[in-house]
């Protein structure tokens, strides 16, 4: 029933297609280039491999980001890193910088 509600509830954030150059600034503005870095230079945990969720459907992209919100939170606090608020807009935005061919 969580995924289902969960489902229900991210699928506004697909509707419009997001900015790429908006959601390179939000990765680092909502500072989760801290931890994960870009282009094969590791950040505090890890590096994104763009290319990997290049062909992921933005449904799966956001389910899996909503799936790693306890680990976001859990690291967040440890860093004291404030828990970020993201708006539907920004959702879309995040997901297309993240989509795309680097």
């Amino acid at each position: 029933m969580a995924d289902l509600l969960a489902y229900l509830y991210f699928l506004p954030f697909t509707d419009e297609p997001g900015n790429i150059t908006n959601g390179k600034k939000l990765f680092s503005e909502m500072r989760c280039s801290e931890c994960h870095g870009q282009d094969k230079e590791r950040g505090k945990l890890m590096y994104i491999d763009h290319s990997k969720y290049q062909d992921m459907p933005k449904m799966d992209l956001i389910a899996s980001i909503w799936n790693h919100s306890l680990e976001i939170k859990k690291a967040g606090s440890e860093e004291y890193i404030s828990w970020p608020l993201v708006r539907q807009r920004e959702i879309a935005d995040l997901v297309e910088f993240i989509r795309a061919p680097k």
